[in-house]
């Protein structure tokens, strides 16, 4: 692999995450407005906007069939359509009651939303009008979730995984303490793939 072209915001505050539709990538910054980057020119990417409204803070972002998610402490989930991926419209905004919310992971007409301490299950077959289904105590601190098949891989302190085959109902087949902190996970197969602290 080699660099190709970087951007750096000017206002210097670091990328969470990036979600990418077409020539452009959405930029999630936590503390600042999430940013809207043309990749049109891969060598030379260039902010061309905000992505939703100035005080729409994201941690986390997820493409999925042509919707972009965001997880935002101040809104919680947001929904945009991504019909023109250069203008996403926003269609929705659910706050849960469970605390700041960092985390996104969306499967099949349902996203799973997380804070720190519990991850709720929220039913997203009407992108327009999602709802909570059932919240979720986690089984340690949450630093990340992600969904592979039907599974759903839980980690921070540890790593848990639950049986998504009922997207609405996950059910928690197993979970181990670990340390250090685990920040982000990919699963391969039958094999996780962890990211965390030193």
């Amino acid at each position: 692999p080699r660099v190709v072209g970087e951007y750096l915001p000017a206002d210097g505050y670091p990328g969470y995450d990036v979600a990418v539709r077409g020539e452009y990538a959405y930029l999630a910054k936590a503390r600042e407005p999430a940013e809207l980057i043309s990749i049109e020119e891969p060598d030379a990417p260039a902010s061309v906007g905000i992505v939703g409204d100035a005080d729409s803070y994201f941690f986390d972002f997820e493409v999925h069939e042509g919707l972009l998610y965001g997880a935002s402490e101040r809104h919680g989930l947001v929904i945009f359509d991504l019909a023109n991926p250069a203008a996403p419209v926003e269609l929705s905004r659910l706050r849960p009651s469970f605390g700041n919310i960092r985390y996104i992971a969306v499967g099949s007409g349902v996203a799973y939303l997380a804070s720190a301490s519990r991850f709720g299950v929220i039913d997203v077959s009407n992108p327009a009008d999602p709802f909570i289904v059932q919240e979720v105590p986690g089984p340690f601190w949450i630093e990340r979730v992600r969904v592979d098949g039907d599974r759903l891989l839980v980690v921070g302190s540890g790593i848990a995984v639950y049986d998504i085959q009922d997207p609405l109902s996950p059910l928690l087949r197993g979970s181990v303490a670990v340390s250090p902190k685990l920040r982000d996970v990919f699963l391969v197969g039958d094999v996780a793939y962890c990211a965390g602290d030193i």
